[in-house]
């Protein structure tokens, strides 16, 4: 799943100089957000999911769902393969070539 979060939703973030990550998420859709959130759940420390209302690019205001994980080295593999040394995302090649 953390995959598919990295190539698409999510995006990965360290704090600790690339030694562990957490993901971060946001989506306009409670039901698919609770969805993910559900996935995640042994990853998240929040008790509950909340509306978040912000002003998205075109000055509208939007209600979002937004969550992180915690920092957690099991989603240092994941970054492996979703992001090259310069922090930069790229797409894993399954051939090797």
């Amino acid at each position: 799943m953390a995959l598919g979060i990295g190539l698409g939703d999510g995006s990965f973030h360290t704090q600790n100089k690339g030694k562990s990550y957490r993901i971060k998420l946001e989506y306009g859709n409670k039901e698919y957000a609770l969805h993910v959130w559900k996935q995640l759940d042994r990853f998240i420390i929040k008790e509950e999911l909340k509306a978040q209302p912000r002003v998205n690019e075109n000055g509208n205001v939007v209600i979002t769902y937004p969550f992180s994980t915690f920092s957690h080295d099991a989603f240092f593999e994941v970054v492996k393969l979703l992001i090259d040394k310069y922090g930069k995302r790229t797409m894993p090649n399954p051939s090797g070539v």
